[in-house]
């Protein structure tokens, strides 16, 4: 994926979301729950306890959309996807942007995340951004792994974010 080649869009808030266009995509890694409003992606999510959870999780991201769903909608993850919007914090939205950052196969840990968003005493808050990012894979928060160089948490298990890393090293994604 080119990083460089994704437009950005950014709001404050993700509850001025009104209306969130969603489908469910198979992938590599399984299903994923990808939604786009009118300017681009702004949500995806590995589906791992079943449908119904997932769209709870979207609806409580976005607690204020309307959802339809729309398999045109669908966004290719893994592929070229034109543009995202992410809706947060300013600084959650600077340590999302800057994960962009972090090139395919690498990886970097909290401190460096934080350091390299300008916020080096940050390293917590910077955890946390991390743990809420709303665009999984595209957004690569996978690549974030502890000071020990131990691949560490992630939202949709440590056994995913492990074969992800795999892959990317091997020359995928």
């Amino acid at each position: 994926m080119d990083m460089e080649r994704i437009h950005i869009y950014e709001s404050d808030d993700a509850g001025s979301i009104a209306k969130l266009e969603y489908a469910f995509v198979d992938s590599r890694f399984g299903e994923v729950l990808t939604a786009c409003d009118d300017i681009g992606l702004c949500f995806a999510g590995f589906v791992t306890d079943g449908r119904g959870r997932a769209l709870d999780e979207l609806r409580t991201r976005f607690p204020h959309a309307e959802l339809a769903e729309n398999a045109n909608a669908a966004a290719d993850v893994f592929g070229e996807t034109d543009s995202i919007h992410i809706a947060g914090s300013r600084f959650r939205r600077n340590i999302w942007k800057t994960l962009l950052k972090v090139g395919k196969g690498s990886t970097v840990t909290y401190a460096q995340l934080a350091a390299m968003a300008g916020v080096p005493r940050a390293v917590r808050a910077a955890a946390s951004a991390v743990a809420s990012n709303p665009i999984s894979v595209v957004v690569p928060c996978h690549r974030v792994v502890r000071s020990d160089g131990t691949t560490g948490q992630y939202y949709w298990g440590a056994d995913l974010k492990r074969r992800l890393l795999e892959y990317e090293k091997s020359d995928g994604l």
